[in-house]
């Protein structure tokens, strides 16, 4: 039988889901908020590289951020003190990141559960409603270990971008060379 690829799908409230997860699974899930929080890192070190601002000074301004607000600080920033070009390059790594937002919000805040298939899953209410689904469903999505696998792949490959995006924001401060985005060798 052919296995449907994952993503959200309705859960109307009668099908039963088991509220046990694997072990391996919640590795996994751990492995996404440890990544993230370096991701999220890497994003106020490379803010705190464009204003050329000291660590102290940064925590105070990217401190009580959250990803969002980040991602457009530093897209105004960008706008501000760099090329179009590089400008270019910092906005496709952003969209990037935008995108793995809903994931990581999805994989913190959902409530994981392992479907009747024992595939693991998680669900969330504040998802949009499929337009067939009716208005008493939950959203879940499935989220087998080779997705979550390329979602942590994912956030180290921008992590690791962004780290070196401020390593040479601070080597060339008056002339920048923002190094090559990854995504487009593979």
């Amino acid at each position: 039988m052919r296995r449907r690829q994952p993503g959200p799908m309705p859960r109307r409230p009668e099908v039963r889901v088991s509220q046990d997860i694997s072990g391996p699974q919640e590795l996994l899930i751990g492995r996404v908020v440890v990544a993230w929080s370096r991701l999220e890192h890497s994003i106020d070190e490379v803010i705190w590289a464009v204003l050329r601002t000291s660590v102290e000074d940064g925590r105070i301004i990217t401190s009580n951020l959250d990803t969002r607000y980040r991602l457009n600080l530093l897209r105004g920033l960008a706008e501000r003190h760099l090329t179009k070009d590089q400008i270019k390059i910092l906005s496709e790594a952003i969209g990037k990141i935008n995108e793995l937002v809903e994931f990581r919000n999805l994989i913190v805040h959902g409530l994981w559960v392992t479907t009747p298939e024992n595939v693991p899953a998680v669900q969330s209410l504040r998802g949009k409603l499929p337009d067939e689904a009716n208005s008493n469903e939950v959203i879940t999505t499935e989220m087998p270990a080779e997705l979550m696998q390329n979602i942590i792949d994912r956030i180290v490959l921008m992590m690791n971008y962004l780290i070196d995006c401020r390593t040479t924001l601070y080597k060339s401060p008056k002339k920048p060379v923002l190094p090559p985005p990854p995504w487009t060798a593979q």
